[in-house]
Formats: C-alpha cells, structure tokens, sequence
C-alpha cells in the first residue's frame, strides 16, 4: 500500500518524504468533475502516428481501476462547461488523456484575428485535459486547477482536428503536477501550437 505521505513518480519509487505545504494559489472557477464511457480493455484508443509523445516513460500512469477510469471519463464529457466548450475528453494510454474539439462552434475562433482556436478557449482545453489526467489518479469526481501557466507558439488553425494531450508526471496523495501540449491530432510529435504546465488537486 503507497504511504501516502511520499511522492510517487513513473517508476513507481518515492521521492521521499513530502515538502512541506505547498502555495496553493486561488482556485478560480475551474472545477471539471470526471468519469468515463468505455473504450476497449482499459478504456483506451490508440493512434500510431501520434502515441510516442503519449508514452514518454515519465508520465504517471493512470492509477484507478478500469471501471472506475470508464465512470471517471464518462462523468467528465457529461459535464455542461466540457459539452458547452465542444470538448471530448479520451483515454489515449495508460497516462496521457487527450481533449479533443468535438464541435467547432464560430465562437471558439478568433485567434490572432483569424480562425483560429481562440487563446481563452485554449486555456479552457489545457484546464480541462489538465483536470480529466488528474481524474485518473484520484477517486473523487472532483479535480481542481490550482495552476496553470501556458505558452502560445502559434495559431492553432482547425482546418485539421487538434487535441490537447496531458499527462500527470508527479503525483502524490493531495496535488498532481501536470503537462501538456496543443497540436493537430495527428502530428502530437510535431510543433505544438501551445505548451502548457499545471497543478491539480482533488477536491476536498
């Protein structure tokens, strides 16, 4: 049984007895609960073209069961703010979810005056990925975004399907640490439009 009170990254071993408490900064708004539709064996769709970013040795993986991981998924895409934005969230592997536009509505563009994903709705889509990975690691439908901080590379065009893929990369009892990226659903490994970086937390 993992001491909660160490730090757990991809291998598995502890970090070691956690730091202090950390600064939590305001929690805002963002508060996509989870859950999960299924998809084959562990809920999980596969892209070769795309999975070598999504399997980098160290992400996190996805800590709960399967059925649990398909009711986490299934909550999160039920969601009003996840179908209101046109979100789809999936689970790609055993740590990384992706966040795809399902529906492209006109008011999700406008970036840099063209059209292209606007930066607030991308902000929105990094919060959401960021929440849905970190529903794969704790039971409670609720996660939280306690930070998050992005960096716009360039416009992201929706003349071919884009997706943000997240990955947990530390994780403990209380917080995840989280990253990201926004790029045509086909070409993860290529330029990203966008990377992101976060912390999310359950709900207390």
């Amino acid at each position: 049984m993992p001491n909660p009170s160490l730090e757990w990254t991809a291998t598995g071993k502890p970090l070691g007895p956690r730091a202090g408490q950390c600064h939590h900064p305001s929690r805002g708004p963002s508060a996509f609960p989870a859950s999960a539709p299924s998809a084959q064996t562990l809920g999980l769709t596969t892209h070769s073209s795309s999975d070598s970013i999504l399997m980098d040795n160290s992400h996190v993986p996805f800590r709960l069961s399967t059925d649990k991981l398909h009711e986490q998924l299934a909550q999160f895409n039920a969601r009003g703010e996840v179908k209101w934005f046109g979100f789809l969230g999936e689970l790609r592997n055993p740590s990384t979810v992706l966040v795809t536009l399902d529906r492209v509505n006109p008011g999700v563009l406008g970036g840099g005056g063209t059209a292209a994903i606007n930066g607030g709705v991308i902000a929105a889509g990094f919060d959401a990925a960021f929440v849905l990975a970190g529903l794969t690691q704790y039971e409670s439908d609720v996660v939280v975004t306690l930070e998050l901080s992005i960096k716009f590379l360039s416009l992201a065009k929706v003349d071919r399907p884009v997706a943000f893929a997240a990955s947990v990369i530390r994780s403990s009892r209380r917080f995840s640490f989280v990253q990201g990226v926004l790029a045509p659903l086909e070409a993860l490994n290529g330029p990203p439009c966008a990377t992101a970086s976060g912390m999310v937390a359950p709900a207390a």
